[in-house]
């Protein structure tokens, strides 16, 4: 029976006290004809000597420690991953986060079955320290336009719950859009959806652990000023990219607004209200939010310029005046659940990861 390749791509940075857990759910793989491709940031931490020790006399490991004129960033990273992979299937995972040990046979047994499929979707776990300490699942789509679910942040998938045919990638010229900071998963697979790439969900048991506290994620900055220009590039990409697709299905420009409201409420948390200004006056300017919202906004901002950091009760107020008038209320919007996720019915048998 063959066994075709599957390239495993991991993109790390200082994370020395997290990656070892995921380079060895790799090597426990029941599947033996992998490679794994680990591409190090330059970390400044004992990360990539920690990868060095674990994979030692294995050649299906390849390291690339990234050249610092590539710029930074794991968008960059899985692409020098795509750039130097063989196998026929690949898979994305990032170094904080863990493969079930049938997770590559399981999902290279699917794609042999589906070939017609260039992407296979897979449920996993959420967890905090070790898998099925929560049984919260995640990326199980019951919904029949994933498209509208990536915008209006009802995550239908996140990119450890895939596998891809590398052909199609090639065939699509996909891949992660560097010019993108922030949201760069929403952003490939959204790509992948408006090529119209035809994919296949599987109904099965989870397969892949994903880690609640994504230490230093880029996440956690989202907010900054920094990250404007991006949130812009990102929404007019996705703005040209619906003028097609609403020919034939209405409703994504509304979802594209809810899109820029959650930016837009990211940044009021966060209280970065330069951040907050420019976006809001760049979208403000393209037509893409304007009445009501525009007043709203601008007035729960003020409101939060002026409540005082003793004041908790008054920000979460302001926070709930938010949900329900721009996230729930008014025409475009109804109030909607930040990502999708179910209970896991079934509990693991004990001794059996």
């Amino acid at each position: 029976m063959e066994t075709p390749k599957v390239t495993v791509i991991i993109p790390t940075y200082n994370r020395e006290n997290l990656v070892g857990e995921a380079v060895m759910s790799i090597v426990a793989q029941t599947y033996s004809n992998w490679e794994c491709i680990i591409i190090d940031d330059n970390s400044t931490d004992r990360t990539l000597e920690k990868i060095r020790h674990l994979v030692h006399g294995d050649d299906r490991f390849i390291i690339v420690v990234k050249d610092k004129s590539h710029g930074r960033g794991a968008q960059r990273s899985r692409n020098l991953g795509l750039q130097r992979a063989t196998g026929r299937y690949v898979l994305f995972l990032d170094s904080d986060d863990l493969l079930s040990p049938t997770c590559i046979a399981g999902r290279v047994n699917f794609m042999e079955q589906h070939p017609g499929a260039a992407c296979g979707i897979f449920p996993g776990l959420r967890f905090k320290e070790v898998p099925y300490d929560t049984l919260t699942i995640i990326s199980t789509y019951r919904g029949n336009d994933p498209i509208k679910a990536f915008l209006e942040f009802n995550t239908p998938w996140t990119i450890i719950n895939c596998i891809w045919r590398r052909e199609a990638l090639l065939r699509n010229n996909l891949c992660f859009n560097e010019q993108v900071m922030g949201f760069q998963d929403i952003d490939f697979h959204l790509q992948a959806l408006f090529l119209g790439m035809p994919h296949e969900i599987a109904r099965s048991e989870p397969d892949c652990f994903w880690r609640e506290q994504q230490y230093d994620n880029i996440g956690k900055h989202l907010a900054d000023d920094s990250f404007v220009h991006s949130h812009v590039f990102l929404v007019n990409k996705i703005k040209e990219s619906i003028g097609a697709e609403n020919k034939r299905k209405k409703g994504y420009d509304k979802s594209l607004r809810r899109f820029i409201l959650f930016i837009l409420r990211m940044q009021l948390t966060k209280k970065k209200f330069i951040s907050f200004e420019l976006f809001l006056h760049n979208m403000v300017d393209k037509g893409l939010l304007n009445g009501i919202p525009v007043l709203v906004l601008r007035l729960l901002s003020h409101l939060l310029k002026i409540s005082k950091e003793s004041s908790p009760l008054i920000t979460r107020w302001i926070f709930f005046l938010y949900k329900i008038t721009l996230l729930g209320a008014l025409p475009f919007c109804k109030m909607n659940k930040h990502f999708l996720v179910h209970k896991y019915k079934r509990l693991p048998q004990i001794g059996k990861p």
